[in-house]
């Protein structure tokens, strides 16, 4: 004798699936269990199932196993209160009595309960139960069991337990290896990701998309790139559409390489096949794009986005890029149309990226606007990034009682300063004070945060304004040396000007030296001020040395270069060569109005140059 189930949960096999009635289950009698004593016992168990009552339910199963009902029936009746949402642990002891004779269909119901539920020690003893019977699970059934196991044991056990379901006669499908291959990604094993894939394909079995899900996010592991193009043209071919989480996690792995163009290749290729990017997606790109300094494609991405399909952080991230940007407008633009959208904000990212994009404008008076609708908003409070951002503008501005006002009010809402914070008390007293900005970054040491390069070239800075070279030189050494940090253009740029600044070109030449040896690509700040250097050392010869040297490197010249070059030369009377480097600035679009006489006369390093062919 056995029940029939009609009806089940989700990931049960589909001829099994059907409209569920109220108790989740539907149950009939074959004509075998038409006995008048079943009947009467059936409809007073199905009774309490469609009234919800299933402890009591449970109760009389516990009662009936007792009495040596019919095992088969009984294990029915266990597997119906259990899948009603609401288990109990009569039922479950009630099973585990009868598990020893439970049959195949009936266990594998049981394996389902218990993977939903993440019981894995009966869920075990079941499928051990089931293999002692002679009986295989089918491979739905042996797959719960196999996720249900990985997530709790290393990945050695997984392969030894597929093993012992293979040597038993389990058939593994397309699930059994992409539940393989999960394991091994959690466990960052990608080589066995790549092998296990390649047995699906020697195989011939057909990936889902959740296959190429998990091979995808491996490959991003490891940034394999060819690899990732090559899997998705596959997905594409097998008319499988990458999903925007898989998307998403491209991207995200792009960025961290700093391929932000790659970025923005990518999201243009998932709209051209028909897949709209998540608020995450657009939260990516518009960073990306920030990094690229594009404010035209940030408004064109953005004005091809829906509106409603953007969300607070989509549109915060978006302001950020334009204050990247430098477009301060367009920012101020897009956060004040935020206004109509009703949000309750719940962090303080496009405010704090506003009052960046006032400040930018020079508008304080507009930020601390901001800075009160903030403290007005239950949902949201000004942080230490708010008040760095305002302590730097007013410092700009010169309002250091402002400053003071500031760190007060950090005090009294007991925020604990970043070393953004300290950057910018650095930078806010350092126009004043050189003891007073030094304090404040001996108090930033004293409180456990470490400097960064950014912090150390405020100090810097503040050395070189009041041309204290000592000093700075010992700073420069300390990030070199105790700290072990890698300087920037910015940092070695500021040693360039103190230097020129204070009329020491050997010591100018060498700092130059430092883009070569921490592998810096020299800018055009650095250029102009080594220029400045020659020009007050009243040395042609080494300037035009200098600037072949640059032009080789192919960093282009701005206005200043030219302005600065030209008007030397005219003043050694080298018009010859000061007429080559206006025109050159003409091709380029920047306008020298300095005149140059017509009488020729070249210096020697240009006639060098001429007679070796080049100009």
């Amino acid at each position: 004798m056995a029940w029939v189930v009609c009806g089940g949960p989700a990931g049960l096999p589909p001829h099994r699936h059907r409209a569920a009635p109220r108790c989740c289950l539907e149950v009939r009698l074959t004509p075998a269990l038409a006995k008048k004593e079943n009947k009467e016992r059936s409809a007073r168990f199905m009774e309490l199932l469609d009234s919800g009552n299933v402890q009591d339910a449970a109760r009389m199963l516990q009662k009936a196993n007792s009495s040596g009902v019919d095992d088969q029936r009984l294990h029915r009746d266990v597997v119906n209160v259990l899948h009603c949402n609401n288990p109990h642990r009569e039922a479950e002891d009630t099973f585990s009595a009868v598990a020893d004779s439970i049959e195949k269909e009936s266990a594998q119901i049981m394996i389902h309960w218990y993977f939903t539920k993440g019981n894995l020690g009966p869920l075990q003893a079941l499928v051990k139960s089931l293999l002692a019977q002679g009986q295989v699970p089918d491979p739905w059934a042996a797959n719960m069991y196999l996720d249900l196991f990985a997530r709790n044991n290393p990945t050695k056990a997984v392969e030894e337990e597929f093993r012992m379901l293979r040597e038993h006669g389990l058939v593994p499908d397309i699930v059994t290896f992409t539940t393989l291959m999960n394991q091994y990604l959690l466990n960052k094993q990608y080589g066995l990701v790549a092998e296990t894939m390649h047995i699906v394909h020697t195989r011939k079995l057909e990936p889902t998309e959740y296959t190429y899900s998990v091979y995808v996010r491996s490959l991003c592991e490891i940034y394999d790139w060819r690899g990732i193009r090559k899997t998705l043209k596959e997905m594409v071919g097998r008319n499988l559409t990458p999903s925007v989480y898989l998307w998403s996690v491209i991207m995200k792995a792009q960025r961290a390489k700093g391929l932000h163009k790659d970025v923005v290749k990518l999201v243009r290729k998932m709209r051209g096949l028909g897949v709209e990017p998540s608020d995450h997606c657009v939260t990516l790109l518009m960073a990306s794009l920030g990094k690229l300094q594009n404010s035209e494609q940030i408004w064109e991405f953005y004005n091809s986005f829906p509106s409603e399909s953007m969300s607070y952080i989509s549109y915060a991230a978006t302001i950020a890029a334009l204050v990247q940007c430098q477009d301060y407008a367009g920012a101020i633009k897009l956060f004040q149309s935020m206004e109509s959208y009703n949000w309750d904000f719940d962090n303080n990212m496009a405010f704090n990226y506003a009052i960046q994009a006032y400040t930018g404008l020079g508008d304080i008076e507009a930020a601390e606007t901001v800075l009160e609708c903030m403290r007005k908003n239950e949902h949201i409070a000004p942080c230490t990034t708010t008040y760095a951002t305002l302590i730097r503008a007013h410092a700009k501005a010169g309002s250091l009682r402002r400053v003071n006002d500031l760190v007060e009010e950090m005090k009294i809402e007991k925020l604990k300063p970043t070393v953004y914070t300290f950057d910018a008390l650095i930078f806010a007293l350092g126009k004043v004070s050189v003891g007073a900005a030094e304090a404040t970054f001996n108090e930033m040491e004293r409180s456990g945060i470490e400097p960064t390069v950014f912090s150390y070239n405020q100090m810097m800075n503040v050395y070189k304004t009041h041309e204290m070279i000592d000093r700075l030189e010992k700073t420069w050494e300390q990030m070199i040396v105790r700290d072990r940090l890698k300087p920037d253009n910015y940092g070695i740029n500021i040693l360039l000007s103190a230097y020129v600044k204070v009329g020491n070109l050997r010591s100018a030449e060498k700092a130059f030296s430092y883009f070569r040896q921490y592998k810096l690509q020299p800018d055009v700040v650095a250029l102009n001020c080594m220029l400045h250097g020659y020009v007050k050392d009243n040395n042609v010869d080494k300037l035009l040395q200098y600037l072949h040297t640059m032009r080789a490197s192919k960093l282009r010249f701005d206005s200043v270069t030219y302005k600065t070059i030209v008007t030397f030369l005219v003043g050694r009377g080298l018009f010859d060569d000061a007429r080559y480097y206006k025109k050159e600035a003409q091709r380029r679009g920047v306008k020298i109005r300095i005149k140059v006489p017509g009488n020729t006369n070249l210096s020697a390093e240009t006639n060098k140059k001429r007679s070796e062919g080049s100009p």
